[in-house]
């Protein structure tokens, strides 16, 4: 330890600025928690919770409130931290939860770097004139890329128009492994009830989320010797905050090898923004879902009657 006597105006000048700036940190810290748990209360009380006002606004305000004060380490990295922190309480006080936590952490954390540049002190003029432009972006894509999304999948499987039928006419059941993407706390088909393919006969699909079973019904509103398309009528699952169902077309028709082409598409409003981010991971997840309805539902008796 260095004695007081040798320690000299300019080293304890320069210790007290840090002790203060460590405290200053500190109070910013606080109210950035504050401002960003706040944040996320009013934006669900308001009805705001699917724009990007919660993904890229609420991050952006709390890096730059956090890159406002002296840096007792990194202000960066610090901003990075209480993302997380808030992120992290999130994902066990917001009703998505986990998936919701997963799914929005990547975006969120763009913003939070985008934030950082404009809000830090040593940032240039060109660097914060770079950071803005994908923020404004991000902020207004929504109004100028459609919210109406249609996702195809094709597959050609072993199995006669007849029996494919069929299984499209039994109740659905699910037995087929679940995609990967579901284990991060997506709801979980469980039972379905209804029948038949012909106007007006329904499915109701139970799922497993949080805890309790909630319901989504899907209607058949059009059919004919190869094509059925079923109108979803409501959902009650998190799904709902995700995205609004729109139809569900599923069309079968003969190959020359003797077996079935089959093409599943999926018909739905986007309700996430920003656009840029959230349509291309819902196609994805889309796509993932179509694979598991065709071999849950269609191609569920490969090797029984063909």
């Amino acid at each position: 330890m260095i004695d007081d006597e040798f320690v000299t105006p300019q080293e304890m000048k320069k210790t007290e600025k840090q002790h203060k700036n460590k405290r200053l940190m500190m109070l910013v810290l606080i109210v950035a928690l504050a401002v960003g748990r706040a944040g996320y209360s009013i934006v669900y009380l308001t009805g705001y919770e699917q724009t990007a006002l919660l993904f890229i606004g609420i991050p952006f305000v709390i890096a730059w409130l956090i890159t406002l004060a002296p840096p007792a380490t990194s202000a960066k990295g610090i901003a990075f931290k209480t993302t997380f922190l808030i992120l992290s309480l999130a994902g066990i006080l917001l009703p998505e939860g986990l998936v919701c936590l997963v799914m929005s952490a990547p975006i969120m954390f763009i913003a939070v770097y985008l934030g950082a540049k404009l809000g830090y002190q040593q940032s240039s003029t060109k660097s914060r004139f770079l950071a803005a432009i994908p923020l404004m972006v991000l902020l207004t894509d929504a109004a100028v890329i459609t919210r109406q999304q249609t996702v195809v999948v094709e597959r050609v499987v072993p199995l006669s128009t007849v029996t494919i039928t069929d299984h499209l006419a039994d109740p659905w059941t699910w037995e087929q492994p679940l995609p990967a993407f579901t284990r991060l706390g997506f709801p979980v088909p469980v039972d379905s009830a209804g029948h038949g393919l012909n106007i007006g006969d329904t499915r109701t699909i139970t799922f497993e989320q949080e805890g309790r079973l909630v319901t989504m019904q899907w209607q058949v509103t059009a059919v004919d010797d190869t094509h059925v398309r079923f109108t979803n009528i409501a959902d009650e699952t998190a799904i709902a905050n995700w995205l609004e169902w729109a139809t569900a077309d599923i069309e079968w028709r003969p190959t020359a090898t003797g077996e079935t082409a089959v093409t599943w598409s999926v018909s739905y409003e986007r309700q996430l923004d920003p656009a840029l981010y959230f349509a291309p991971l819902q196609r994805v997840i889309m796509v993932q879902t179509l694979d598991y309805l065709l071999d849950a539902i269609i191609v569920n008796s490969v090797g029984g009657d063909a």
